[in-house]
């Protein structure tokens, strides 16, 4: 029966003459549910429909990813000089100042190209922040499963999950604790009149991930946690699902005076305040985790500029609320405009050291990163009355450039430089991911699962984390999976380079943050919610805002809160 050029396979010569292409499933679709189409056009099936890709993409065959991805982190600590230190004197210092705009420019995304942007520092190099602005534009109109396969294979940490837990949340803040040392006892040293317990508060934080994780480490016997996120169904507490093994009896709620949970107003900051005094003796917390974000679909570019006022809200409890010695985490997007520099500098000049931190758990399309702070110098410091009236001013809608005399910030040449490598660093690594996303979404045999299975088991032993409980990522061993072959959990892993499978594309998409689209909140009318440049009408939707870049990174449902940016990033 032999195969002739021009001819199909039939007895006189008929039937099909062309070549018959592979099936390549989608996400987690079988192969039997999907045509695959019979040439490279952009015309492309899912399992759901027909999609014809935007003008932008063209389907075709990319090489693999070169890089090699470890499951070691590396980062870098910055400590204030004393001889730079800079502490607040009063209503006429002439460092902490609220500087005001000279035009209503704040927003460095909506800067025309070759324009200058008065709310932009000089710690980003422009041309960076607009080719990751110019790459994220290209998924606008990319159907949503489209976007969430070439994701799903190409993001070489994506199945590291979410482990035990019930986000991604939980192990985010136990792959910090690890890497930075966070919560240890000779990192964060107990109190012998407390019992060697760890007092905490988590705020911006429904579900509650972060606070899952502390219990799961610490149990209630060597634990308390104090608890601020929005009270509604769609961003509160989740307690009734942590796992077996986070016991919380003793966490305390709090929603502040008006029982709202809104963290932006002042009222509800010291409201929390005075919880933790009467629970601590008025010794204070050892450590406050803050992960807010809010859904910015439409508007994914402004994220920063929207969430400022959250942030510094966020930065603000942690000053009310930390003892001496204590530690804070919160998470950060983009830090290019003036008004997230001087709030950088405040923690730098209040903590004995500082470091900005991507952890491999947040996925690499995204601008999410974390900002670490280890050892508050003093306890309540008078820089807070500056800070509660310059969150009055945010909440008056009165626009603020920046929070430290711009000159002052770029003349420590320390603090400078540790911006500059920082910002330029994460930007450089998400415009990549970005386009190797994107190479993903234009080339459907791309498949690093053999990379991703490695490295999920390396990182979770890292990080002393059990494996998922979900069939989707522990319940295949890898030497069924792949043959029996068998890795070294102690060496880099390369993303390979023969032919479409196999380990490859590896560093793509851990930060889905900076597009909301497929956050699985709801989507707001970003006409009506975000006026006067870009802020929000309305400070109840500050409550823990899981942004993060979201199509980027697909958040675990109830992630964190409404708050999500570069949500599919994230």
């Amino acid at each position: 029966m032999g195969y002739k050029e021009g001819e199909g396979l039939g007895k006189f010569g008929q039937g099909n003459a062309s070549v018959v292409n592979p099936q390549v499933n989608t996400g987690r679709g079988g192969l039997g549910t999907i045509d695959e189409t019979s040439n490279l056009s952009n015309v492309v099936e899912s399992s759901d429909g027909t999609y014809k890709l935007p003008s932008n993409f063209q389907v075709q065959r990319h090489e693999a990813d070169p890089k090699i991805y470890s499951h070691k982190e590396e980062f870098e600590w910055i400590a204030c000089k004393e001889e730079n230190r800079k502490i607040y004197s009063g209503p006429n210092d002439p460092i902490y100042k609220i500087v005001k705009p000279e035009s209503d420019n704040l927003d460095p995304s909506k800067m025309a190209p070759n324009d200058a942007n008065e709310g932009q520092n000089p710690f980003i190099d422009p041309e960076i922040m607009k080719s990751i602005f110019k790459t994220k534009a290209d998924f606008d109109d990319l159907p949503p499963k489209i976007f969430l396969d070439a994701r799903l294979r190409s993001n070489p940490y994506e199945k590291i999950g979410k482990s035990i837990f019930q986000n991604r949340a939980a192990v985010k803040l136990a792959n910090i604790d690890l890497v930075t040392d966070l919560t240890s006892e000779t990192s964060l040293p107990r109190l012998v009149e407390e019992n060697g317990v760890l007092y905490f508060a988590d705020i911006c934080a429904g579900p509650g991930g972060f606070t899952e994780y502390l219990y799961y480490r610490y149990k209630t016997s060597k634990a308390k946690g104090w608890g601020f996120t929005l009270k509604n169904d769609k961003d509160d507490w989740k307690l009734e699902k942590f796992n077996n093994e986070s016991p919380c009896s003793n966490f305390e709620l709090n929603y502040g005076v008006d029982g709202t949970g809104d963290i932006t107003k002042n009222e509800n900051m010291l409201c929390l305040d005075d919880a933790v005094n009467r629970g601590t003796n008025n010794r204070g917390l050892a450590l406050v985790t803050a992960d807010g974000g809010f859904c910015v679909d439409g508007v994914e570019n402004s994220q920063e500029y929207l969430t400022q006022q959250l942030v510094l809200c966020q930065f603000l409890t942690a000053l009310l609320t930390l003892r001496k010695g204590g530690c804070f985490v919160c998470k950060l997007f983009d830090l290019n405009t003036w008004f997230s520099a001087s709030l950088i500098y405040v923690m730098y000049q209040y903590f004995e050291k500082v470091t900005i931190f991507k952890p491999f758990s947040s996925r690499p399309a995204n601008s999410e990163r974390y900002i670490v702070c280890k050892g508050m110098t003093e306890r309540k410091p008078e820089i807070i009355k500056f800070l509660l009236q310059a969150n009055t001013r945010l909440s008056e809608r009165k626009p603020i450039k920046s929070l430290v005399d711009c000159d002052v910030m770029t003349s420590d040449k320390e603090f400078a430089q540790f911006m500059t490598t920082s910002n330029n660093t994460f930007s450089e690594n998400q415009d990549y991911n970005l386009k190797r996303l994107k190479m993903a979404i234009e080339d459907r045999y791309i498949d690093i699962k053999d990379l991703q299975y490695q490295l999920q088991q390396s990182c979770l032993k890292e990080w002393n984390l059990p494996e998922s409980r979900s069939r989707s990522y522990n319940k295949r061993s890898y030497d069924n999976y792949r043959g029996n072959r068998s890795y070294d959990r102690d060496r880099n892993y390369s993303g390979g380079r023969g032919g479409y499978g196999g380990n490859r594309d590896n560093n793509r998409y851990d930060n889905r943050n900076n597009d909301s689209r497929y956050d699985r909140h709801d989507r707001r009318d970003n006409n009506d919610y975000y006026n006067n440049n870009g802020r929000s009408n309305n400070s109840r939707n500050y409550g823990r805002v899981n942004n993060h870049d979201d199509r980027y990174e697909r958040r675990d449902s109830h992630h964190s809160n409404s708050y999500r940016n570069d949500r599919h990033y994230r």
